[in-house]
């Protein structure tokens, strides 16, 4: 009986042990991207304000917005729930360049777009106040 009960505390030990979840080393850019993301989605407009040039250029599938059209496109977002993979950030000098893969049930003026993974890019300049995301690409479609 003691012989059970060592080998079944043995086990529970070990798939405690075992069953730990690594710890994901992000880069810097990932985490400044999650974070993006993390406002947008709770709609945390001074944040979002405060981590965004207001000389960002910004690419999408319908042309090329200035800040004052990406601020107004972003509080016009419903954004559910989303996955962000396949980060790939390069540092030249004070910028980040950081490639990722989305998918996400999103909304924009009332357009939903593909929930299918697509490709985005964003660059990050490093200034006096701190990261700011100075590009954006986002090569999701409108269904």
């Amino acid at each position: 009986m003691k012989k059970i009960m060592y080998l079944m505390l043995g086990m529970c030990i070990s798939m405690t042990v075992f069953s730990q979840t690594p710890t994901v080393n992000m880069s810097e850019g990932e985490k400044l991207e999650r974070q993006h993301w993390v406002d947008d989605a709770d709609k945390n407009f001074a944040n979002w304000m405060s981590i965004t040039s207001p000389q960002i250029q910004v690419v999408d599938t319908q042309g090329v917005i200035d800040y004052t059209q990406y601020l107004s496109q972003v509080k016009n977002l419903n954004l559910g729930k989303y996955v962000l993979k396949d980060f790939k950030t390069t540092q030249v000098g004070d910028t980040l360049i950081i490639t990722f893969w989305a998918a996400a049930k999103e909304q924009i003026n009332d357009k939903s777009l593909s929930t299918n993974f697509k490709p985005r890019l964003s660059i990050w300049q490093k200034t006096k106040d701190g990261w700011k995301k100075i590009a954006f690409a986002n090569l999701n479609t409108v269904k």
